[in-house]
């Protein structure tokens, strides 16, 4: 071979060298390393500032597979969707479930809505001579399974947590930790009316408004008499009495300011005990105040506060 030509060959794989040997190590890539954060499974307590959505059954499909909805955790000052009542860390939801499968678990988180949120005694323990007469708190606090998210699922997190929000997702300040027992209700989770009309005592859809907002009716609780024993008064003075435990005070009436009574309520209208058979229907224990003057939030959990009247 001519020297210069083995030359000029030596000079060529040289070259050829110089960029072959460094990709055979891995080519460097421009840019910096980011960290992922892994979110931890949520604390009993811990405040949702959203939920995905829950649910819901299809006509076209009978019991059809559903997601466990997930949701995002953030601090509780300010605006909150719900809160987590109840965490298991031993069970992990199926990526879909049928549909029965997830109603039966909000059924369970029901369990864990009554630990977290408390409630208010039924009856009357200080009068054994009462017949049964047992109010239920009317309180709507919707009690959501939710799961991990794709990502949490994929890092092999396994868990179910309940979360207890309001029905129509509409977002809150305050807790409802330990609202019924100690602590003040949010009056998102209330059940408030504009009026009840002194005349008819008609009631219509329209007259149900947020507890936040100025109404002069509260429903503080409901029930259904099967006892043939019980008389009007029975159900008058049992319903002061839950007013006396939902408000946690000695005189649910503030001073005069409020009628604390039982009507009936047939969905449609409210009228007097006296009118109506007690055992046909629900029965409401009812926080009222003449107009022209109105209250403004919950009496539940009320307490040595004052009450919130507005004057008119």
């Amino acid at each position: 071979m001519d020297r210069r030509l083995g030359g000029l060959v030596l000079l060529i794989l040289a070259c050829l060298s110089l960029l072959v040997v460094p990709n055979l190590r891995g080519r460097p890539l421009a840019g910096s390393a980011t960290a992922v954060y892994l979110p931890p499974a949520p604390r009993v307590g811990q405040c949702v500032t959203a939920l995905s959505p829950v649910p819901q059954g299809d006509s076209r499909e009978i019991d059809p597979m559903v997601e466990y909805p997930d949701a995002t955790y953030g601090p509780c000052r300010g605006y909150v969707v719900g809160e987590v009542m109840s965490v298991q860390a031993a069970s992990l939801p199926a990526p879909r479930v049928p549909l029965s499968r997830y109603e039966e678990a909000s059924s369970e988180c029901e369990l864990a809505e009554v630990n977290y949120v408390g409630s208010i005694g039924p009856f009357d323990l200080t009068d054994p001579n009462v017949p049964s007469i047992a109010w239920q708190a009317a309180v709507t606090i919707a009690s959501i399974p939710v799961g991990p998210n794709r990502l949490q699922q994929g890092i092999g997190q396994t868990w179910t947590a309940c979360v207890g929000a309001t029905s129509d997702n509409t977002r809150y300040t305050g807790r409802i930790a330990d609202a019924l027992t100690r602590g003040v209700l949010p009056p998102t989770f209330a059940t408030c009316w504009g009026a009840v009309p002194a005349a008819t005592r008609l009631r219509s859809d329209s007259s149900v408004r947020p507890c936040a907002a100025p109404h002069t009716a509260e429903i503080l609780a409901t029930t259904q008499i099967t006892d043939p024993l019980a008389t009007d008064e029975d159900v008058q003075r049992t319903c002061r009495k839950f007013a006396a435990r939902a408000m946690r005070t000695a005189d649910p009436t503030g001073g005069g300011a409020i009628t604390i009574a039982a009507y009936s309520m047939d969905g449609t209208s409210v009228m007097p005990l006296a009118e109506v058979e007690l055992t046909a229907g629900y029965l409401g224990c009812l926080a009222t105040v003449t107009p022209p003057r109105q209250l403004i939030g919950t009496l539940i959990g009320l307490g040595d506060h004052a009450v919130p009247i507005i004057p008119g």
